[in-house]
């Protein structure tokens, strides 16, 4: 009968709209697994990033630290070799003092010897 024809079209029609939407749900199941790989590689590879921000962060603190230390090591041996440099230049001005009085003594028992020989 007509009837019957009718239904069984409109049965069938639903059927193939029923398999559309199956093979869109599929499609987007998909697309939203290929969203959700993408998501996990970007937040692998920020998670990479930041690691190797840290690292590079961390090394060039290290090498700060380092050349800080190396800069008060330095510092404290120049302030030693200014004290060195200090009493060498003591020791020098007592050395010059007492080549002078050396000196001076030398010359008043010349001059006594000149004198004594005069008489």
């Amino acid at each position: 009968s007509l009837r019957e024809r009718q239904v069984a079209l409109q049965e069938a029609r639903l059927a193939e709209v029923a398999r559309g939407l199956e093979e869109r749900e599929m499609d987007l199941d998909v697309v939203d697994m290929r969203l959700q790989e993408r998501e996990a590689r970007a937040t692998e590879r920020e998670a990479e990033s930041e690691a190797r921000a840290k690292r590079r962060e961390d090394e060039l603190a290290a090498w700060v630290e380092e050349r800080e230390a190396a800069l008060a090591r330095r510092e404290s041996e120049l302030a030693v070799g200014a004290a060195d440099v200090t009493a060498a230049e003591a020791r020098l001005q007592a050395l010059t003092e007492e080549l002078s009085r050396r000196e001076a003594a030398a010359e008043r028992r010349a001059a006594e010897a000149e004198a004594e020989r005069a008489r």
